[in-house]
């Protein structure tokens, strides 16, 4: 039977209800509310009495006419057009609001690009990497020979003196060669090597005369017996000298300096 709530319309509740009517009073189960169905539903009513005991015998009223299932149904359609309408209304909002939406977006999309293309324009380029320093120069192996060519003296004698410069091995000219002694009282005087005149104008001081002094310095000149860069200087001892005793000769060339030493002898 039925059970559902009372709406006066024949869904399909009221639609099952009367097919488990039939079957249950073994008539077509065809869900129709035919003569055979009401026929059945008013003898079971007719057996029913109030409290009094009076029979009460109710009778099945017919089905509303087509004209007013129409307006029922009439009356359903124009409120789901409404309902339909106010959705529609709904839909264009939020449309709007899409449309709108899309329209910041794009805004937002072209700053940012302007802004990345400023950003580009002005930003400084990267810097130039510096280039790497050059090399260090390769060392030069400089050396320097101090050569007496009398290792003793005697009295006031002089003892001669060359002074050779080496780079790489291979003797070179040197702008400056300084020759000191520990002997302050003792002097060096510029000289020539015998056969190979090199005291002239060119080894002489302005006035005409040789270099002398202690310490004294002097450029090289291809004066050698070989014709290669040499410097030649004599030494003369301080004089008075009353003890034998050792001069110390240090010759100086670009940094690199060379001893050699003289043993002076006083007269007897």
């Amino acid at each position: 039977m039925y059970s559902g709530p009372v709406t006066g319309n024949f869904f399909s509740l009221t639609l099952k209800a009367v097919k488990d009517f039939q079957t249950a009073n073994l008539i077509s189960s065809t869900g129709y509310f035919g003569p055979l169905t009401r026929a059945k539903t008013n003898s079971l009513l007719s057996a029913v009495t109030d409290e009094s005991g009076t029979s009460i015998s109710p009778t099945i009223t017919p089905p509303k006419t087509t004209d007013d299932l129409v307006a029922k149904l009439m009356e359903q359609i124009i409120l789901l057009q409404q309902q339909l309408a106010e959705l529609q209304k709904q839909q264009a909002v939020l449309v709007e609001q899409n449309q709108k939406l899309g329209a910041i977006q794009t805004q937002v999309t072209e700053q940012q690009q302007t802004l990345t293309q400023i950003q580009t324009n002005t930003a400084p380029p990267p810097p130039t990497p510096l280039p790497p320093p050059p090399p260090p120069p390769p060392e030069v192996k400089k050396e320097i020979k101090v050569s007496s060519c009398s290792s003793v003296l005697v009295g006031k004698g002089c003892g001669d003196i060359e002074v050779f410069y080496f780079e790489e091995g291979q003797r070179t000219n040197a702008s400056s060669v300084s020759i000191l002694s520990n002997d302050s009282g003792g002097r060096f005087i510029e000289s020539s090597y015998p056969g190979n005149k090199c005291i002239g104008a060119e080894a002489a001081n302005s006035d005409g005369t040789q270099r002398k002094g202690n310490p004294l310095t002097c450029p090289t000149r291809p004066s050698g017996k070989d014709g290669k860069p040499t410097v030649y200087f004599s030494y003369y001892p301080s004089f008075g000298i009353t003890a034998t005793t050792t001069t110390i000769i240090t010759a100086t060339v670009n940094g690199t300096t060379a001893t050699s030493t003289i043993l002076v002898i006083p007269s007897q």
